[in-house]
């Protein structure tokens, strides 16, 4: 070895192939279920807003300036408009 001979010993193995085989298809199992899983809770969740919740809120915020936010839960109006009262503008 030192000597520049090849070793004749033959390589040691830390995992056999059986073993290596059977961690590898557990970890895509694995993953596989995962993403399933992910693809299952997106396919049954319902997130659409229908059109009677958009016009409901538009009515609702008609005083201010228009919708902020609008979800399947509640509807958020912009604030009244305050007219110039900022503090960079000089009176």
């Amino acid at each position: 070895m030192l000597d520049g001979t090849p070793d004749q010993r033959p390589p040691v193995e830390l995992v056999d192939s059986k073993t290596a085989a059977s961690i590898v298809g557990s970890l895509a199992k694995g993953i596989l279920y995962i993403c399933l899983t992910i693809c299952i809770c997106f396919g049954l969740s319902n997130c659409s807003l229908d059109s009677g919740t958009v016009a409901k809120c538009e009515t609702a915020c008609a005083g201010s300036n228009g919708i902020r936010e609008v979800s399947i839960y509640s509807c958020r109006c912009n604030d009244p408009d305050p007219g110039n009262n900022s503090i960079f503008i000089s009176p």
